[in-house]
């Protein structure tokens, strides 16, 4: 899949940040950036605003380029973050995180 649009990106945040949803199986969404051959940046956000970026030398997760970064994070944020994931601002996100 492409990358996702707001439209998508808002859609799956209304579903995590739903106060009306105690889902305790679903409780996290991750958004990844990378290429087949090169790094993997993920972010992931849980429901309680718990946002971590880790990051990969490749889509196989086996090698850490850095230990993760965490932070807490309203759905605003969590929009902001995963917008500039999105299209690729990795040293944007990166610094979010700092």
């Amino acid at each position: 899949m492409g990358s996702p649009t707001a439209q998508h990106i808002d859609a799956a945040l209304d579903e995590l940040f739903d106060p009306r949803d105690d889902d305790d199986e679903h409780g996290d969404a991750s958004l990844r950036h990378g290429y087949d051959d090169g790094p993997m940046h993920v972010v992931d956000i849980t429901r309680t605003g718990r946002a971590t970026f880790s990051q990969w030398a490749d889509q196989d997760y086996e090698v850490e380029l850095a230990p993760p970064l965490d932070r807490i994070v309203d759905r605003a944020q969590a929009r902001a973050i995963w917008l500039l994931l999105a299209k690729g601002a990795v040293d944007e996100v990166r610094a979010r995180f700092g």
